[in-house]
């Protein structure tokens, strides 16, 4: 199945901020914040007036592009423990839209927060990150697993195997050979897409 997976990454990303806004939306209802996440990034575009449609659309857009970031990150630093780099890059943005955000907006357009709202965010950010390295471990790199899986399925299920002797040298330095071709196809691929990621930043 040949799909695009950056445009999936980007995706995720996007569907993985309403994580966000219904835990940051819950707390300010229970009282602790004042604006969702939602409500907070929509005042980049009407500055005063925080609007639920408005920032569903910014914060999808910003939420694809870190998910489209991370997947091209992920090629370099490998694609393990997905939930712990989802919620690090998730927090790296989130500190870095809280500082452009309290110097460009926050004490001009609208008053200053109260620190509860800088929690209540931190919080809709750590939310987002776990949801989207979850989405990432689900609808992108174990898909490529339950390939590898089918494929080493298929060297056990096939006749010759059924009805060859398990105690035959020659099969089992067939089936090992087979396996080794997999790996070595696997290696072949991650190297490659290490080599075209970087490829992207060569301008001679």
């Amino acid at each position: 199945m040949k799909y695009d997976k950056p445009l999936i990454a980007g995706v995720i990303g996007a569907a993985s901020t309403i994580i966000g806004e219904v835990v940051t939306r819950g707390l300010t209802m229970l009282g602790f914040g004042e604006y969702s996440i939602y409500q907070l990034i929509s005042l980049v575009i009407t500055f005063n007036r925080p609007t639920l449609i408005i920032g569903f659309i910014v914060d999808c857009i910003a939420g694809g592009f870190i998910g489209i970031i991370l997947y091209y990150a992920l090629i370099i630093l490998e694609r393990d423990y997905l939930v712990v780099k989802g919620v690090a890059t998730s927090l790296f943005f989130w500190f870095g839209a809280e500082m452009i955000f309290t110097s460009t907006i926050e004490g001009r357009f609208i008053p200053l927060r109260p620190i509860s709202d800088y929690y209540v965010h931190l919080i809709g950010a750590t939310a987002y990150g776990v949801t989207m390295g979850l989405l990432f471990k689900t609808y992108l790199f174990h898909a490529r697993s339950r390939q590898v899986n089918d494929e080493s399925n298929l060297i056990f299920a096939t006749p010759a195997f059924k009805h060859c002797p398990t105690e035959s040298n020659e099969h089992l330095k067939e089936l090992v050979e087979k396996h080794e071709q997999l790996l070595t196809q696997i290696i072949h691929e991650r190297k490659e897409n290490k080599r075209s990621f970087w490829s992207r930043f060569k301008f001679w």
